[in-house]
């Protein structure tokens, strides 16, 4: 089987992953395919299409003695610090990023962090564009004192803001008018992400030195450990001076970058070696604004493929599938349950699919009360007033959980278009009527809770025969009459066919973390396939 191709990732003001990535790996829909969001990581972007992996004798050396010398950063004596990187995505120019870090007025020892995020591109012949404004306030070592984020995704916007009070952070989500407050216990100090590389200039940089740190990351909404380790001090052809090679692990993901003794990223790599951004001035950080067309390809495809040699010419008729995974990290795991079955084996994850598997019991306690298949949720605001009266007229005179799921699925064929628009949410979906396969899931799943039917949102491959191969996708599960099962409404199945491999289950950006683990590293082989009913 060839390697799946190597993905590369963009770079906003968040110094490890992008605060909402845009756009996610493909997903397949009937004749045509779009990006999903929410699948979180997956996109990446290129500075100069290199690689570290096979080019990194040439391109990095040991610096000169004396080169890395470097005490820890006196914040009263910083008076300013600003830079900006540039976003290339497969040798085009899509955006920039931006940071800058001021004393606070009227704020003894505080410190007053900006940051500034903005890339577009053209993908499938529909203009993309995302914008990040973030504002930190944080003391003098860096911890957070208060926050506030503004995300704006193909126009579709979303309000992220908190306070360090009384040992707690409190934190606060404004979406379509909608507000989800929750609160973190905060047993020492709380960092935000865009400190990242700034802590450990702060506090000395040298080789061997690590730093571990607890991070408020605004993308999954979470409170996380973070570790940086010091693996060497470098100088290269593609940046001036000598940079400090450190990786960053966050969450279950890992980054390297090479920053300066400032704390500036000078480069940044991740998801398996690929240069990511370059710091740059800001006249060339802007430029891209001024340009009418960027990135006329469509490489974002190519990135998120998983590739085949067995080819499945009838997906969306596959009644069984057997396939292996070659790639899966150990610490990764595929979920098993009636439909799917995982196991690892000596030459990767072996699963088989059933698309009519024997019924897996669901309608327990946690669904009869309420728990996260019932209730709404930020992505899933099933609990709205628009939706629920939407979710009524659809299920009136319908008899049973069935029924009324197929009225959702053949509504949302009806009245939501399949195009490649990012959305944070099912409101976002109903308000505009298109989405991505992301997006469809989301609203039916805001739909079917209405309606009272336990619906998770669950993500990963889906085969298309248009591509040969893998494509990263979403869809849901509802639990009908007393058993799961799968509801693709981007395809209009239910059942959805046996070519969905499962490999997370979720709907909010934390959910979808461990994906990242999979995107870009894993191939396919096909072991078997047989078909059922003619093709919808």
């Amino acid at each position: 089987m060839p390697p799946p191709p190597r993905p590369v990732r963009p770079v906003s003001t968040h110094p490890l992953f992008p605060v909402f990535t845009l756009p996610g790996p493909g997903c397949t829909i009937p004749y045509v395919t779009v990006n999903c969001k929410s699948i979180v990581w997956a996109l990446a972007a290129v500075i100069a299409c290199l690689t570290l992996q096979g080019c990194a004798g040439a391109h990095f050396r040991a610096a000169a003695p004396g080169a890395c010398d470097h005490a820890p950063l006196d914040p009263s004596t910083l008076g300013s610090l600003e830079y900006h990187t540039g976003i290339v995505f497969n040798g085009s120019k899509i955006g920039f990023s931006s940071l800058s870090m001021r004393r606070a007025r009227g704020g003894e020892g505080l410190f007053e962090i900006r940051s500034l995020a903005a890339f577009a591109f053209r993908f499938l012949m529909v203009d993309k564009k995302f914008s990040l404004k973030a504002y930190d306030l944080v003391d003098e070592n860096l911890a957070l004192v208060e926050f506030s984020y503004d995300y704006d995704l193909d126009g579709n916007v979303m309000h992220l803001e908190g306070r360090l009070q009384d040992g707690s952070l409190l934190t606060r989500v404004v979406t379509h008018g909608k507000v989800e407050e929750k609160v973190f216990a905060a047993c020492g100090p709380v960092y935000p992400t865009s400190v990242l590389y700034l802590y450990p200039a702060f506090r000395g940089l040298a080789t061997g030195k690590v730093y571990e740190m607890t991070v408020y990351d605004g993308e999954t909404r979470s409170v996380s450990p973070a570790r940086l380790e010091v693996l060497a001090c470098e100088e290269s052809d593609l940046f001036e001076g000598a940079g400090f090679k450190v990786r960053v692990q966050l969450h279950s993901q890992e980054a390297t970058a090479w920053i300066d003794r400032l704390g500036r990223p000078l480069l940044e790599t991740a998801m398996g070696g690929v240069l990511v951004s370059g710091l740059e001035d800001d006249r060339r950080a802007r430029e891209y604004l001024a340009r009418t067309s960027l990135n006329k390809g469509d490489a974002l495809l190519e990135m998120s493929l998983v590739p085949t040699v067995t080819k499945i010419d009838r997906p969306r008729e596959a009644e069984t599938m057997e396939v292996v995974l070659v790639g899966v990290d150990s610490a990764l795991s595929i979920p098993s349950d009636c439909r799917q079955v995982c196991t690892r084996q000596a030459d990767g994850v072996h699963c088989r699919i059933e698309r009519d598997a024997a019924p897996c019991p669901c309608g327990g306690k946690d669904d009869r009360e309420g728990g996260g298949s019932l209730r709404p949720s930020l992505e899933v605001q099933s609990g709205d007033a628009r939706i629920s009266a939407l979710a009524e007229s659809i299920s009136a005179g319908r008899k049973g959980a069935r029924e009324v799921a197929s009225a959702v699925v053949a509504w949302m064929g009806a009245n939501i278009r399949k195009e490649a628009i990012d959305v944070f949410s099912a409101l976002d979906v109903l308000e505009r009527k298109k989405a991505e396969c992301q997006g469809h899931a989301l609203l039916y799943a805001a739909l079917a809770r209405a309606s009272g039917i336990p619906t998770k949102v669950v993500s990963g491959l889906v085969y298309s025969a248009e591509h040969g191969g893998f494509l990263y996708h979403a869809w849901a599960e509802s639990c009908l009459d007393g058993a799961w099962v799968a509801v693709d409404p981007t395809f209009g199945q239910l059942p959805a066919d046996a070519t969905h491999v499962k490999l997370v289950e979720g709907e909010s950006p934390g959910d979808l973390i461990a994906l990242a683990g999979f995107v870009g590293r894993i191939s396919a082989g096909v072991l078997s396939c047989t078909y059922g009913g003619p093709e919808p």
